[in-house]
């Protein structure tokens, strides 16, 4: 299996450039399974301010939903 690359992701492209501000993609279809999904993802940097790399979680919609209701 290849890697999927997101580094195209307007939320990756935020958190790497705002480390440490939490930040939120689109609604969208999953890469893999096509099912609605998005992003909750936080840029990390180290004591100097360097960037180190981006966490992510993705969230699928209708899984939410049923969480919440």
């Amino acid at each position: 299996d290849k890697p999927i690359s997101l580094s195209h992701r307007e939320y990756i492209r935020t958190a790497t450039t705002h480390p440490g501000r939490i930040v939120t993609g689109a609604i969208l279809p999953h890469a893999v399974t096509g099912r609605s999904v998005f992003a909750v993802a936080v840029g990390v940097a180290d004591a100097k301010g360097r960037y180190l790399g981006c966490l992510a979680s993705i969230i699928d919609v209708e899984n939410l939903r049923e969480v919440l209701t």
